[in-house]
């Protein structure tokens, strides 16, 4: 794995390292495999595991420049804190620079659409805005039977629709998760990362 961690994103080396052994797991089979990242950002998932993972292919998932997504000061820090937002807003050709090896789709997920399967589907978006009923659903039907999806932010109790209340993100995507199909595998990292199964 590439621990230069230099990459601009929220997604911390423990979470990628979780997602990392999941792989290794997987790397022993002998078809060929695929990760979705939904909601990748600048690539900072993707370009620290294609060294090592450079067989894999990798497919991303992100509106990029519709969502005004900003960089911000403190990655650790809340984004709505004063003061820690930048002016500098995501772009696509960010994502493009640090990882040219991925194919990647500027949408939402709800209108993303493929006939593909993947190994591992990274739930990274965090939005007061998504349609998780959707969401989750695409994602059930985007996992291979034997696949892992991974939802990242679930310690945040508070998230921010600009200008109003927040809301607790980790009780309604526990509430929406049970509500599915998908299984329950584990909690990792004090509980910041889920792991469910078909």
């Amino acid at each position: 794995m590439n621990n230069k961690l230099t990459v601009p994103g929220w997604i911390t080396e423990k979470e990628i390292t979780t997602i990392d052994n999941l792989m290794e797991s997987i790397s022993v089979e002998l078809h060929e495999k695929s990760i979705l990242d939904v909601g990748a950002f600048a690539g900072k998932l993707f370009y620290c595991l294609h060294d090592k993972y450079d067989d894999w292919k990798y497919v991303a998932v992100d509106p990029w420049e519709r969502d005004n997504v900003h960089f911000v000061k403190d990655w650790n820090e809340d984004y709505y804190k004063p003061g820690n937002k930048l002016n500098r807003t995501i772009h696509e050709l960010d994502f493009a620079n640090y990882c040219p090896f991925a194919e990647r789709h500027k949408n939402y997920f709800e209108e993303f659409n493929t006939n593909e399967k993947f190994d591992i589907i990274v739930l990274s978006l965090i939005s007061p805005f998504v349609n998780w009923y959707v969401v989750l659903n695409k994602s059930y039907n985007y996992l291979k039977d034997d696949g892992f999806l991974v939802v990242r932010n679930m310690n945040i109790t508070k998230t921010k629709k600009d200008g109003t209340d927040y809301f607790n993100h980790c009780a309604y995507m526990e509430d929406m998760l049970e509500s599915t199909n998908f299984k329950f595998d584990k909690n990792i990292n004090k509980g910041k990362i889920q792991v469910w199964k078909k």
